[in-house]
């Protein structure tokens, strides 16, 4: 859960039975506010882009749902597919990670593959049923996104997605 706290310590000090609001949950500012998860939740984000395993799987477990967003829309398996973990990114896949969810620019974990020029990720997206037409909010699909690689890795990724 995220905990957003938009209020001085002046305003809390002026009326101390100012509330905190928690996902729904009102608490009072000055009641000791435990069993937070944000900071877990920050780390599996993380944890997917930089390929723990150990602690992706974790998560999962606890929370039972590797769809969970960050506060720009962006999942775990978006982040893998960032840093190049393909292990990472198959892992998600395998437990229900949805393939086609978008994050608040309309970019999915097949944006990012394409974008950060990892062909084995890409065909892995693919070949378990990615949506190689999905536009994001500037109208992009995740072809589009492979001006920016080299040659090489263009034409590469470019043949994947035109199958």
């Amino acid at each position: 859960s995220i905990l957003l706290l938009c209020l001085t310590q002046q305003q809390m000090d002026q009326n101390p039975s100012t509330l905190i609001h928690d996902g729904g949950t009102a608490i009072p500012h000055d009641e000791e506010i435990v069993d937070l998860d944000f900071e877990f939740d920050i780390d599996v984000f993380d944890a997917a882009e930089r390929g723990d395993i150990r602690e992706v799987e974790s998560y999962i477990q606890r929370k039972g749902t590797p769809d969970v967003k960050n506060q720009h829309g962006t999942t775990p398996l978006m982040k893998a597919c960032i840093g190049g973990m393909e292990d990472i990114a198959l892992s998600l896949i395998r437990r229900g990670a949805s393939l086609d969810a978008c994050n608040q620019w309309g970019n999915t974990a097949l944006h990012y593959a394409c974008i950060n020029g990892h062909t084995s990720i890409v065909r892995l997206l693919l070949d378990r049923g990615a949506d190689p037409d999905v536009e994001n909010i500037y109208g992009r699909r995740p072809g589009d996104e492979l001006q920016a690689l080299s040659r090489y890795r263009q034409d590469d990724t470019r043949k994947l997605l035109s199958k």
